[in-house]
């Protein structure tokens, strides 16, 4: 992967068919534009770019996969630094550049470790210095990382993988401070020598000066003041046609027509001779249903058959699945623990003679307990709110009879408020004609003030031509003074440029500048002693890559025991669990048996009680239809009237319905007041929650808006900082040209001396 890719970036030979930084970041950028996920795959799309574009080095084709992966499978991740990049240097970096930013991004959090410093600092000087310097000053920056990304990648991915990105960022800062310190060498210095070669030409430089010629730029035309409009008259509205209530005159009509034919069609009926006709076979009784329901269940019995008993499913594969190197380092050190747990039991044991069995057995009781208490309490709970909806239903009810009320005394104000309306609407009208009137008299004089005003605009316009006149003089005045101090300035520098130097002397790599120091030699032994210092790093590091190799065979031959050792212990785990298993079957059954044995007794006793009570309800059946018939042979006997027979039972039933409406009263207060009672407490918790929320809200803008804070005084210190030091390079360039000045007049003065 990566580690080829470096080894090509590494390779300086002309002959390998590679190719450049540069071409091979913008493949990688054109790799990822050019991709849509909704037409084809990242592999397909992959090998269709690199078969077009004729790349045959497979380093570089792997190099191309590998970021193009990287980039479609981190796209959050690389989103979220690159939204943070370009909000905190927006006036620094370009739109444009971004797809080359997030392939450098990905490379920077991800494959540095991997890619190494050397290719990664060869890809970074082939693009242009003064963006590489905005990206790695930000990137390599543990508080941008901490403060503006840290916290998005932590909504994404988990804390460690997020702190691992963050620690391998940061174990390069080193090396990076010194690649920025190079970036920042070349940018400015580059800078300064282009103004040098600038001065230089203007100094010596055979082209003729470009001189300035103001444009011939024909005067505008004066515009003309397009007169003001008169006033619009104001917008009256109608007034609303009178409201009306009951139905309308349409719907009056059509229900009179409506009583009018059915009074018709009442009387048209009433007449013996309209009935309709009816069949006397139809009144006849008939046993056609039972045919039918006969019929039925002769054809629902022959669809009853029995059907084909369907296979049972086969048993499932009993195959391990393949574990890498985490999950059998994860399960190891679980079992690990499990061990030193027993081991721990069984050496309190053994010192302290403790066994929290019947501790844990207790507490699987209370555990059970609790359970059922809160199975009550919930159930309680439900009878309670079932009481307090039928409460709840009657208040509604009895909020809708208060509304109407308040509907009733609402109409009267509104009929009391229409009346005061319509007597502030006749004052109204009366200021209006006033205005109106008012609004006449003054349109008369609209003229002569358009003409004042047309004459002062006119005033006004010469009075500021004639400013623009004086201004324009004065900036020909001060260019004309800023034309004359520059000659000057060209005049000293060509004179500075026509003194003879010094000449100078050649230099000899062989020989040492002899000024007594210890390590004084000269710059081909320097050049020999790096050629052995070079190839001494390289056989350390052809030593350490042995032992790199050495402790992956050491970790291969590990992870194989710790597997084998899983595989023992998940064979023994898998018996111990089927003894369980059939142990706990047993057990089920045993317990199955007696609930039935207990079933079946309980049923017998319930028969028993259901029998007796059966002959008791059939004993006092027969007592009571003995004493009726008394009752009634009795009243035979008195020859009772039926009328006081009938006032008798209607007594009965009246007394009757007052027991039945007084324990409804009753039970209808009692649900009353338990829905009372728990709408006070839903209306607490209900609260208690908002207060709880609106709580918690005001507590997170307050941490948002103190960290925005921060944010916003980081950032001003930031670029107070970045404008100092932009201010005194610039002091700096000042001083250094005024210096300049001062001695090429100093030896303007010596050469005329």
């Amino acid at each position: 992967m990566f580690e080829k890719t470096s080894s090509t970036l590494a390779n300086d030979d002309p002959m390998s068919e590679v190719l450049a930084p540069d071409k091979l970041l913008q493949r990688c950028q054109d790799m990822y534009t050019s991709f849509n996920s909704a037409t084809t795959t990242p592999d397909a799309h992959a090998d269709e770019k690199l078969l077009a574009w004729k790349i045959l080095n497979a380093d570089d084709c792997t190099f191309i996969r590998q970021v193009f992966y990287g980039l479609y499978r981190y796209k959050k991740l690389i989103n979220v630094l690159i939204t943070a990049f370009f909000h905190s240097k927006s006036g620094e970096v370009q739109r444009s550049d971004v797809n080359m930013y997030m392939v450098f991004t990905y490379i920077s959090l991800l494959r540095l470790r991997e890619l190494t410093f050397y290719p990664y600092r060869r890809l970074i000087l082939c693009q242009e210095p003064q963006k590489m310097v905005v990206f790695l000053s930000f990137v390599f920056n543990e508080e941008n990382l901490n403060n503006l990304c840290k916290d998005e990648w932590l909504k994404l991915y988990d804390v460690e993988f997020v702190e691992q990105i963050v620690a391998d960022v940061l174990v390069w800062l080193p090396d990076i401070d010194e690649l920025i310190s190079h970036l920042e060498e070349k940018v400015y210095l580059n800078k300064k020598k282009e103004e040098e070669e600038a001065n230089a030409w203007a100094a010596g430089g055979k082209g003729r000066a470009t001189v300035a010629r103001p444009f011939n730029i024909t005067a505008p035309k004066p515009r003309v003041v397009p007169p003001e409009e008169p006033p619009q008259p104001p917008i009256r509205a109608k007034a609303p046609p009178p409201r009306k209530t009951g139905p309308t005159t349409e719907e009056q009509n059509i229900q009179q027509v409506k009583e009018q034919n059915r009074e018709k069609m009442s009387a048209f009926y009433s007449d013996p001779k309209k009935q309709p006709f009816k069949l006397a076979s139809d009144q006849r009784p008939t046993n056609i249903e039972k045919v039918r329901e006969e019929v039925e269940a002769e054809r629902a019995a022959e669809l009853q058959f029995e059907g084909i008993a369907p296979r049972p499913a086969p048993a499932p594969t009993n195959a391990q699945v393949k574990l890498n190197s985490a999950a059998i380092l994860r399960e190891d050190a679980l079992y690990k623990k499990k061990q030193e747990q027993e081991a721990k039991i069984l050496q309190q044991y053994e010192q302290e003679l403790r066994d929290a069995s019947e501790f844990k057995e207790w507490q699987s009781t209370m555990l059970a307990m609790d359970e059922k208490e809160r199975l009550e309490e919930v159930e309680r709970r439900r009878i309670e709110m079932a009481a307090s909806q039928q409460a709840a239903i009657d208040a509604k009810l009895k909020q809708v009879e208060d509304n109407k009320e308040l509907v009733a005394a609402m109409r009267v104000e509104a009929a009391e408020a229409e009346e005061q309306l319509a007597a502030e609407r006749a004052a109204q009208e009366d200021a209006n004609r006033q205005k109106r009137e008012k609004i006449v008299d003054d349109r008369q004089g609209i003229k002569v003030a358009q003409e004042k005003v047309t004459l002062e605009r006119k005033v006004r316009a010469d009075a500021l031509i004639a400013e623009k006149a004086e201004l324009a003089r004065r900036m020909a005045e001060e260019r004309a003074l800023e034309h004359q101090r520059k000659q000057d300035l060209i005049r000293q520098l060509r004179a500075m440029e026509n003194v003879p130097m010094a000449p100078t002397k050649e230099f000899d790599p062989t020989s040492t500048m002899e000024i007594g120091l210890l390590e004084e030699m000269s710059l081909a032994e320097l050049k020999e002693r790096m050629a052995v210092v070079k190839r001494k790093q390289k056989e350390e590091e052809e030593e350490k890559r042995n032992e790199i190799v050495d402790r992956k065979q050491q970790r291969e031959n590990m992870l194989m025991e710790k597997a084998a050792n899983i595989s023992r212990i998940r064979d023994l785990g898998n018996t111990q669990a089927q003894m369980r298993r059939l142990k706990k079957e047993q057990v089920k059954e045993e317990v199955v048996a007696q609930q039935k044995v207990k079933r079946e007794q309980g049923m017998l006793d319930l028969h028993e009680r259901l029998q007796n009570k059966q002959e008791a309800r059939k004993a006092e059946q027969a007592r009571l239809a003995a004493e009726e018939k008394a009752i009634k042979f009795e009243q035979l006997r008195q020859a009772a009237s039926a009328s006081a027979v009938e006032e008798t039972k209607f007594k009965e039933l009246r007394k009757g319905q007052d027991r039945d409406l007084k324990v409804r009263q009753d039970r209808t207060q009692v649900l009353a007041a338990q829905y009372e009672k728990t709408k006070y407490k839903q209306e607490t918790i209900r609260t208690t929650n908002i207060r709880n929320e609106s709580k918690a809200k005001r507590d997170f803008i307050k941490d948002y808006d103190e960290r925005i804070k921060q944010l916003t005084i980081a950032k001003e210190v930031a670029k107070k900082e970045e404008l100092d030091y932009k201010t005194s390079l610039v002091e700096e360039e000042h001083t250094r040209v005024e210096t300049m000045h001062t001695k090429g007049l100093h030896m303007s003065q010596r050469a005329v001396i």
